[in-house]
This record gives structure tokens, sequence and C-alpha cells, in this order.
């Protein structure tokens, strides 16, 4: 009996052991593939890694900044130093954990612009697996207090980081964990791997201070099902107390979407008065939705400007903070009045205009 009981224990033993084994090269095999082939996890080991940076501007939010602007073209015309910051499917506690964690190696921005998708079905308060990991001890209790004190509910990965934070472990216990958990934060990886692998130059990716850059062009805009917008106001409020406690300035816009998409959005009108109520976004939102100014060439997807798209955009954006956003910066040091102009193949030439959505626009399409 103690002998089939031994015999039972070791087989368990030799199991268990081979499936860490497995665990942890997979989980390195992942590693590898994702830092290949996922820009957004490209893009996040570098803003983690930033030290003694100087940003004039941030610009912030998820993947439509992270496509639509280039800060390349935004520097030349305002004479300012710029890095984009924003990271596809980003949540806005994503990019205030970020922002904080930034902080804490590098010096604070004079500006800072973040992109709110208003045409989000969803705006939820996750944040990005990778992103969390790295983050700062301190940095992650500050975002497990913004979850308590919203009482939101914290995400399965979350509440075992809090577990583990709060406990003591041996560090074998604390290697298997990690090796685990590099499986579930790089799960969605292989698919991007396969996709690269496939699409061959069309899955190319390259980034110029953090701006994606991409050549594809969308020529089929099917319709979309329709759908109703979320606003996270907490999240807004929270990054906005926090910039005002650090005396950033920060200023909202809404960038492009097709109009394909924007007529899916049943509850626009509702989602832009939401907004308005919040005085510091009221006061400080612009809307450079106007898909009218693009080409069909101009679109990678319903809602992603190509290059082509991103350089009008990004002039037409620096105009808009060259005429509205600047004026009233306390100490700023960014040259408002260069009249430097860029050098745009596409010879952009129409008149831009810049218009704040909440003051000049909430005469929105009328719902029928």
């Amino acid at each position: 009996m103690a002998r089939e009981i031994k015999k039972v224990l070791k087989e368990i033993s030799t199991y268990a052991l081979s499936a860490l084994i497995s665990v942890f090269t997979f989980g390195q095999i992942l590693k590898i593939v994702t830092f290949l082939s996922v820009p957004c996890e490209v893009k996040v080991k570098e803003i983690l890694s930033f030290n003694n940076r100087d940003y004039d501007v941030l610009y912030m939010g998820n993947s439509l900044m992270q496509q639509g602007v280039m800060p390349t073209i935004m520097d030349s015309i305002l004479n300012c130093k710029s890095y984009n910051m924003a990271i596809g499917g980003a949540s806005i506690p994503t990019m205030e954990m970020l922002l904080r964690n930034y902080l804490k190696n590098n010096s604070k921005p004079k500006l800072i612009i973040y992109n709110i998708f208003v045409n989000a079905k969803l705006q939820n308060d996750r944040i990005r697996p990778t992103v969390f990991d790295g983050l700062s001890k301190e940095v992650r209790m500050e975002y497990y207090s913004y979850l308590s004190s919203n009482k939101i509910k914290k995400a399965p990965y979350i509440k075992s980081f809090y577990f583990l934070s709060s406990k003591k472990y041996s560090d074998w216990l604390s290697v298997i964990i990690r090796e685990c958990y590099l499986v579930f934060k790089f799960k969605n990886s292989l698919l991007c791997f396969f996709n690269k692998l496939l699409g061959g130059h069309k899955y190319d990716f390259n980034f110029n201070s953090g701006h994606l850059s991409t050549k594809v062009t969308c020529r089929n805009m099917d319709s979309h099902e329709l759908h109703h917008a979320g606003n996270n106001i907490t999240a807004l409020s929270s990054l906005i107390n926090f910039c005002n406690k650090q005396k950033i300035s920060i200023k909202f816009v809404e960038l492009p979407n097709h109009e394909a998409f924007n007529k899916t959005v049943l509850n626009r009108n509702e989602i832009l008065k939401e907004l308005h109520q919040v005085q510091d976004i009221s006061n400080n939102f612009y809307t450079l939705n106007y898909p009218n100014k693009y080409a069909g060439i101009d679109w990678s997807s319903k809602n992603h400007l190509n290059d082509r798209g991103a350089i009008k955009l990004s002039n037409e954006l620096a105009q808009v903070m060259q005429n509205e956003m600047l004026g009233g910066l306390a100490e700023n040091t960014i040259n408002t009045s260069s009249s430097h102009e860029v050098n745009n193949k596409l010879q952009v030439s129409d008149q831009i205009r810049s218009q704040p959505a909440l003051r000049n626009s909430v005469q929105l399409e009328n719902s029928e």
C-alpha cells in the first residue's frame, strides 16, 4: 500500500514538473513572439523604459490617437518636443497609470492632448496586463486605490497581483506564478504572429515618436452594426484631478471616425451632453471628427487613419493647438508663433478651422 502511494505521488510530481516546464517554455516563446508581432506591446515596453525624458507635449488615448497623430509633424509646426503615448485599446485608467509611472523618472510635460473615443461601445477601467506588470509597486497601489474608492470590481489578474503583493512567498513559488502569468499576459500573441506570417507586409509596423505608421488602405467600408456608446466620467475625472494636482494642462479632442462608423452610434448626442456637464472637459474639448475632410484612401479602417490621413490630421491638430489650446498655457515655452510649414507631400491646402466640440457643436445630427 505504501509503495503504491509512493508510486502515485511520484507520477503526480512528474506530471506537475512536466507541466511547469511546458508552461515556462511556452511563456518564453510567447514573449519572443509578442515583441516580433504585436505593435502595442512593443510600444508598452518602450514607454515603461523611459528615463530622463523631457517632452513638452504628450498625446494620449487609444489607437485613433496612436495611428492618427504624428509628433514629427506637430513638432516641426509648433517648435516643440512631443511623444505619442497612446496605445491601441487603452482604457482611461491605463493612460493615467502610465502617466503616473512616467512621471516617476521623467520631466512633467507642459501639455497633454487626450483623445476621447466618443463612439466607443464600452469605456471600462481595466489595465492591459503588460502595462500593469510593468508599473512600479507604488503606481499599482494607486490603481488599487482608484478601484476601491470607486467600488470597481478588480479583474482576476489584478486580484492575483494584489493578493501576492500583500503576502510573503518563497522565491520558487514566485517564479512559478510569474511564469504562469507570462502565458496569460501574452495569450493573444499567437494570432498576431500568424497574421503577420501569412499577411506579409500588410502586418508590418513601425513607430516614429510613438506614432504607429501604416500605409494600408481600407477600400471596403461595409456597414457596421448599430450600437450604444458609453462614457467613463469617473475615470476622466480621476485623470483630470491628477493632472490638476501636477499642474499639467490637459486638453481633450475627438479624432475622426469614418462616417460609416459615426452613423452606427445611437446615442452620440447623449454622450456629448454628458461630457459637456463636466466643466473641465466642456471648456477644453475640441472635435476634429469631420470625416468629409478625408478621402477614402486616407483610411486604414472605419476609425483609423493611415499615414496619408495622419499627415492631414496632424496638420489640422497643430492649427487647433496654435489657435485655441496654447494661448493660456502658463510658463509655456512652446513657440506658438512659428510660421514653419511642413513639407507635406499631399499638399493639404484646405483652410483648417478649429471648432470646439461642445462649445460650438452640440448642434449634432438630429436623431430621427
